[in-house]
């Protein structure tokens, strides 16, 4: 726990870019599934959205991780933007919530 603190805090405030991302990358490469809540949390409260992308990859590339990305955001469809959806659904085209940007309604 104490390393993801670490992490997060670098995620916050970086010396620069690049470890900014790396940081919120890294964010993700945790086997434990409550810091992977944590971190979904923080992407549905705190994170900018240009940064979504660097917080799924982490979580999307994990194994350990990757089903419980796919559930929570399932389960917080109807709360998670546009460009979280479609991030999603770039690095898991099975995600069955996605219905694409020119979906109708039925």
């Amino acid at each position: 726990r104490e390393e993801y603190e670490a992490v997060k805090g670098i995620s916050a405030n970086p010396k620069n870019p690049a470890s900014g991302v790396a940081a919120t990358i890294a964010m993700g490469a945790t086997m434990d599934l409550q810091i992977a809540e944590d971190v979904f949390n923080h992407i549905l409260t705190q994170a900018k959205e240009q940064d979504y992308i660097y917080y799924f990859v982490g979580l999307g590339r994990n194994p350990a991780t990757r089903k419980y990305l796919v559930k929570s955001f399932e389960k917080h469809y109807a709360t998670v933007s546009f460009m979280q959806k479609w991030l999603l659904h770039r690095f898991n085209p099975s995600c069955s919530s996605w219905k694409g940007p020119l979906a109708t309604s039925v």
